[in-house]
């Protein structure tokens, strides 16, 4: 009798059995019940020790768990073992035009993917409170990596706004690859707040090494900001390591060493300085010898065809995307720029009448405008997660209602980058546009006060517009009648421009980066607003 009361009295003390899992769910957060009954929110992927004590509810069995010193209750299907189970989505859908990338990590990627394109999930990477950083994914035979925050557990549709109706044609809807119109937030968090008002100066990529005289421009002026070439279409500015795996040609021949570009944007901080990257786009001469494949090529020869002068990399091929994004990330990364500009996000102007004779490597059949649309939205992606800006450059035409033929739609690149810069130079526009009596050149305030009208209408068509910077013409018209570009004549650019209310700011388009002439502009480059 006594045996059997001391077993008694060891199974009452018998010690509880606890076995650490993990907790599971298609969400962020799992629910929990504490012993009054009362919701318990923790995120997947945390620990918690499972006893094997069970309680019952309603005919529902729920195991009790603990999680430090509290005592709580789950259901059986949100516990696992495996860090592979702890998320549980199946499917997922971009909620915009997004990138396959090839890895857990880095900026490589495989394809682009549509809204809407059901993902097969297969897996994850990352996991922070709960949320995971990129999916696993299988699309049409591949496998590869979707943004967390650029896709969602439903599909989304973007309707196109009612004012864009009737434009379709000139970019051949009616597929999956439209444009399309979200409303997508600009920078939040930026590692540098960019100005109200952003007052640059260009300079080109032989000045890095010899500042001195622009910093003391901009010390006797109200200039804020300054716009310095990472790439340009013949060159680049220093010896970068994705330059040299891209372009070897042009990594042969770059001005200056990574350091002194380093030691540049570091002096316009310490000035107080912002500071733009321009890079120069699909227009590029040493990818091309490096590369051939990747050019706007002769149907009948397949080899490069020089159109304006220069030879054009191919917006659809994705290599060429990579190349000038991940220039951009190192621009930002190792360099310290404070915004990316991309020039030449474009196909040649004037390509109608020779579309014919092109190949433009264009292997899904997709518009201009989507190849374009493309290549800003991976930038914007990767750009936005280093804390930088993005701003496109586009041609004064932009301004108009249609597609122009070189794939520049304002309110498809306006709703996806930060800042949009138009280059409404008075020098290219035809001698009477708009109707102006005058010879336009000669008038440029005229000029820019009619073309800023056509502007606000199309930045009024825009979901969540981007800022408008305006390239100033700062060089003489050489048409006739020849026209000086004096100081009265850049005050009169920005007039037009701030009468309506296109007062983010501007830059100096000056291409030789003419100190001299910049002096004579000083006392225009004073704050406005």
């Amino acid at each position: 009798m006594l045996f059997c009361a001391l077993l008694t009295s060891c199974s009452l003390f018998k010690e509880e059995v606890k076995t650490p899992m993990l907790l599971a769910g298609d969400t962020p957060q799992v629910t929990l019940f504490n012993k009054e009954g009362e919701e318990v929110q923790l995120y997947r992927g945390t620990e918690v020790l499972i006893s094997e004590k069970e309680k019952k509810i309603e005919d529902v069995v729920y195991k009790k768990a603990y999680y430090g010193e509290d005592e709580l209750y789950i259901l059986p299907e949100y516990l696992c073992t495996d860090p592979a189970e702890v998320v549980r989505e199946t499917t997922v859908y971009p909620q915009y035009t997004t990138m396959l990338y090839e890895s857990e990590t880095g900026a490589r990627i495989r394809d682009f993917l549509p809204t809407g394109t059901e993902l097969e999930v297969i897996g994850y990477s990352g996991l922070s409170d709960g949320e995971v950083d990129r999916y696993k994914v299988r699309y049409e035979g591949q496998e590869g990596y979707v943004k967390r925050i650029e896709v969602g557990t439903t599909k989304t549709e973007w309707p196109m706004p009612e004012v864009h109706k009737g434009r379709e044609d000139q970019w051949g809807g009616g597929n999956a690859w439209d444009p399309e119109y979200p409303d997508l937030p600009k920078l939040k968090g930026p590692k540098t707040v960019m100005p109200d008002e952003v007052r640059a100066l260009y300079l080109n990529r032989a000045t890095p090494g010899n500042l001195d005289g622009y910093l003391e421009l901009a010390a006797q002026s109200d200039i804020n900001a300054f716009v310095i070439d990472i790439k340009e279409s013949d060159g680049v500015g220093y010896e970068s390591d994705v330059v040299k795996e891209f372009s070897p040609t042009a990594y042969e021949y770059a001005l200056f060493d990574k350091e002194t570009y380093i030691e540049a944007v570091k002096k316009c901080h310490d000035a107080g300085l912002y500071v733009i990257g321009r890079i120069v786009t699909f227009k590029d001469d040493p990818l091309v010898a490096d590369h051939p494949e990747y050019a706007l090529a002769d149907k009948n020869t397949g080899q490069p065809i020089m159109i304006a002068g220069s030879y054009w990399p191919s917006p659809f091929v994705t290599e060429v995307k990579e190349y000038n994004v991940l220039l951009a990330i190192e621009a930002i990364e190792e360099i310290g720029f404070d915004e990316i500009q991309f020039d030449y996000v474009r196909f040649p102007d004037r390509i109608d009448s020779i579309a014919d004779r092109i190949d433009f490597r264009n292997e899904k059949g997709l518009s201009k405008i989507q190849g374009i649309y493309n290549f800003l939205m991976y930038a914007r992606s990767e750009i936005h997660e280093r804390g930088a800006y993005l701003a496109a450059d586009v041609f004064g035409e932009a301004s108009e209602s249609y597609v122009t033929a070189y794939g520049q739609y304002w309110p498809c690149i306006s709703g996806v980058v930060d800042v949009i810069s138009a280059m409404p130079y008075p020098n290219h526009f035809s001698p009477h546009a708009y109707g102006i009596s005058e010879v336009v050149w000669t008038v440029p305030g005229q000029l820019l006060d009619r073309w800023g009208q056509d502007v606000v209408i199309r930045q009024s068509e825009t979901i969540n517009p981007a800022k408008v910077r305006t390239w100033l013409q700062c060089f003489d018209a050489m048409q006739e009648p020849e026209t000086a570009y004096d100081v009265n004549m850049i005050n009169e650019q920005i007039d037009a421009l701030y009468k309506n209310g296109l007062d983010d700011g501007y830059m100096t388009w000056n291409a030789p980066s003419n100190l001299t002439r910049y002096w004579n502009y000083v006392s225009a480059f004073r704050a406005r607003r």
